[in-house]
C-alpha cells in the first residue's frame, strides 16, 4: 500500500503520530536532510522567501515495501509545493 499527498501536518505534530504505525514514511526511510515541501517560491511583493520552510508533503507505504531513495524536488512556477519523489 502507498499513501500520498499533502496532509498538512508536521512530523511532529500530534496528527503524525497518529498515524498508523504500520506506515512508513518514505522520506524518513531513505531521505535525507528536512525533507521540506511548502512553501515552493514564496514571494512576499517583490521580496522571494527563501524555502520551502515545512514538511508537509509525505509519501507512506506498507511494510511489505522498502523506500531505496526519497528526494524533494522543487520546480519553480509549478506548484506551491515541491514534489516528493520516492523509489520503492
Amino acid at each position: 500500500m502507498v499513501v500520498q499527498g499533502d496532509f498538512t501536518m508536521s512530523d511532529q505534530s500530534r496528527a503524525y503520530s497518529a498515524l498508523p504505525t504500520s506506515l512508513q514514511d518514505s522520506f524518513r526511510e531513505a531521505g535525507t536532510g528536512l525533507g521540506r515541501t511548502f512553501p515552493n517560491s514564496l514571494h512576499l511583493g517583490r521580496v522571494r522567501i527563501p524555502g520551502p520552510l515545512v514538511r508537509i508533503d509525505y509519501v507512506f507505504h506498507s511494510p511489505q515495501l522498502k523506500a531505496t531513495a526519497a528526494t524533494v524536488n522543487c520546480i519553480e512556477g509549478q506548484s506551491d509545493h515541491c514534489a516528493v519523489v520516492v523509489v520503492l
